[in-house]
């Protein structure tokens, strides 16, 4: 099980508190996806955000999202999510009370990112069969 999506169960049941959106704003970004004749180009938007929140008198800063991903929608989403959240107001932080300054705007995950994760690593299996002639 990745990182994020062991952070994305846990954040599910994470206490929240109030804390201030300092940036929002879309972002669009390129990138190539595989390699040699199958390389692609994969173009998405993310949020750039960014966020404060005090969390037992200690003030601490955020960027992400959501665990569930890498923070990325589609261009209709992200221009109807960033707008809607504007900046210097108020947003509901949720942070791990073991390690505070670990935090996400949106907590949980989909179910459907759990079938996700194991078609991408079936996929990873199958293109190392294919690359080690095994396949």
């Amino acid at each position: 099980m990745t990182l994020r999506l062991l952070l994305a169960r846990r954040s599910a049941d994470w206490p929240w508190v109030e804390g201030e959106l300092r940036r929002s704003a879309p972002h669009h970004v390129e990138e190539l996806v595989g390699l040699g004749r199958g390389t692609l180009t994969g173009h998405y938007w993310e949020a750039r955000l960014r966020y404060q929140y005090i969390v037992n008198g200690q003030r601490y800063s955020g960027s992400d999202r959501t665990y569930v991903g890498p923070g990325t929608l589609a261009a209709a989403a992200l221009r109807r999510w960033v707008p809607g959240i504007p900046r210097r107001s108020t947003v509901r932080v949720y942070y791990d009370p073991e390690a505070p300054q670990r935090a996400v705007l949106e907590p949980g995950a989909r179910r459907s990112l759990y079938l996700d994760t194991v078609l991408a690593w079936l996929g990873v299996g199958v293109a190392l069969l294919l690359a080690a002639g095994i396949a």
